[in-house]
C-alpha cells in the first residue's frame, strides 16, 4: 500500500496552530474563573479547537490500496474504489477539504461526485493511481 502525506499550505497550517493555541488559552481562562463552567464544556472547547484541528493538520493522508483509494482527513474517512474512479485532474484552489494546500487533485468518482485531495507530490500520487486505474490510461 502506497501512503502519500497531504501537503500543507503555511496559511492552513497557521490557522490550524492559531486556532488549537487560542483555544488552550480560553480553556486554561475558564479554569482560572470564580465559578468554572461546566466541565464537559471545556472539554468540549479542547477537543475542537485543539484536538480536532491538530488532528486533521497531522493525520490527513491518501492511501493506494489493492482494489480502493483510501483518504484520512483527521477522524473524517472516504473509500473509493479504483473501478468508480471516472477523472483525475490537476487544480489549484482555494477549497479545503480532505487538502490541505490549494494544489489539489481533483477525484470525480461514482455519480458524479469530487472529492479533493493535495498529495504532497501530486506527479507520483497521478503515476501510481493511474496505475490501478485502467480507464484513467486514455
Amino acid at each position: 500500500m502506497n501512503t502519500y502525506r497531504s501537503k500543507v499550505d503555511t496559511g492552513f497550517s497557521a490557522t490550524a496552530w492559531a486556532i488549537a493555541l487560542i483555544s488552550l488559552y480560553v480553556t486554561w481562562k475558564l479554569t482560572q474563573a470564580s465559578h468554572p463552567p461546566l466541565w464537559f464544556i471545556m472539554t468540549l472547547t479542547l477537543f475542537a479547537g485543539v484536538v480536532l484541528p491538530l488532528w486533521i493538520l497531522r493525520g490527513t493522508a491518501y492511501s493506494l490500496g489493492e482494489e480502493q483509494l483510501d483518504v484520512a482527513c483527521g477522524p473524517f474517512r472516504w473509500k473509493i474504489p479504483f473501478s468508480e474512479i471516472q477523472s483525475v485532474t490537476l487544480a489549484s484552489s482555494r477549497t479545503y477539504c480532505p487538502a490541505l494546500s490549494q494544489e489539489q487533485v481533483h477525484i470525480r468518482y461514482a455519480d458524479d461526485r469530487v472529492l479533493i485531495i493535495s498529495p504532497l507530490d501530486r506527479k507520483q500520487f497521478l503515476q501510481d493511481l493511474k496505475g490501478h486505474c485502467p480507464q484513467l490510461a486514455a
